[in-house]
Formats: C-alpha cells, structure tokens, sequence
C-alpha cells in the first residue's frame, strides 16, 4: 500500500514539475515579447526624432528647390 501512495506522489510530483515548467516558460517568452516590442518602439522613437530634427531645420527655400527640380509642369 505504501508503495502505491509513493507511486501518485511521484507521478503528482511529476505533474506539478511539468505544468509549472509550462507557465515559467510561457511567462518567459511573453516577458522577451514585451521587451523586444519595446526595444523596437524606441528605435522608431529615435528614428523619427532624427527625421523630425532635419525636416524642422529645413527651409521653405530648400524644399520649394527640390521639388522644382524633382517635378516640372510637364510631369
């Protein structure tokens, strides 16, 4: 008897093992998901900031010049 009791406390134990490895790594890999998401995020943050600075410390004069030599009334 006693060593059929062994035997489920074995297997119980090799259940909770299982299912809690389970939830370790399904909250690992969201918690890298979320992590990369950001890292991402703040690249275009930064790409952006990079753009938005050259447009702000452009000219009108320089824009005008650039699309008169990109487009004339024929295109």
């Amino acid at each position: 008897m006693k060593n059929i009791y062994f035997v489920f406390y074995a297997l119980g134990a090799l259940f909770l093992a299982y299912f809690s490895g389970l939830y370790v790594g399904t909250e690992r890999a969201k918690r890298i998901s979320a992590e990369l998401s950001v890292d991402n995020q703040m690249q275009i943050f930064k790409i952006q900031e990079n753009v938005n600075a050259e447009t702000f410390n452009r000219g009108t004069d320089d824009i005008r010049n650039s699309l008169r030599k990109k487009y004339s009334i024929a295109d």
